[in-house]
């Protein structure tokens, strides 16, 4: 944990601001990732003289040595698999990856600076628990003892069915933690990219 006797809140949410920003900004590039190689691969299927072809994924080329595969889907189900489970994995990491920096990390540092040491800091986060529960837990499915106890993120949720958060959970979650707000772009503001 950084050690700086002089914290305060305002020092310890400020940071957390620039990680919640960095890791909202990569599950919107992973997923984004995903939707265009499922594109691709859907493409590729409706041209591809074999259906039954497997794609391979590995260390070096299949057409030289040496080739190390580590993975392998047959093509026809790839497009599918990378909008479906694959990632429902991605927002699963975001959810355990953003949970544990706050519990490791920014919760102990914002209770030291509020001179306590037990307690609960953010509401928000404590539905991220539960949710991280059943990603780690539950293989991803809902449980209503975890995910169906959660209050504010209680309508991402539905008991007994997969944890999947898209790009509009993440700025929903930017939203209600006070990170993001709606707006329009000015007309010639080339550089907006919607979230969709």
């Amino acid at each position: 944990m950084k050690e700086n006797p002089g914290e305060t809140v305002f020092d310890v949410f400020a940071e957390l601001k620039v990680y919640l920003n960095d890791m909202a900004g990569a599950h919107w590039f992973a997923t984004d990732g995903l939707r265009q190689q499922s594109e691709v691969w859907r493409e590729r299927n409706a041209h591809h003289d074999k259906p039954d072809a497997t794609v391979w994924v590995g260390i070096g080329s299949p057409t030289s040595q040496p080739f190390v595969p580590y993975h392998s889907w047959p093509m026809k189900q790839l497009p599918d698999r990378l909008l479906g489970p694959v990632s429902d994995l991605v927002g699963h990491q975001w959810v355990v990856a953003v949970y544990t920096a706050w519990e490791s990390e920014y919760r102990p540092r914002a209770l030291k600076a509020m001179g306590q040491e037990e307690g609960q800091v953010w509401p928000l986060m404590g539905d991220l628990r539960l949710l991280r529960n059943d990603i780690v837990h539950h293989r991803g499915i809902a449980t209503k003892n975890n995910s169906g106890r959660c209050k504010d993120l209680a309508d991402w949720v539905t008991v007994g069915q997969v944890i999947s958060l898209s790009k509009i959970h993440v700025a929903d979650f930017m939203m209600r933690a006070g990170l993001a707000e709606v707006q329009t772009p000015p007309p010639d503001d080339t550089s907006w990219e919607p979230v969709d």
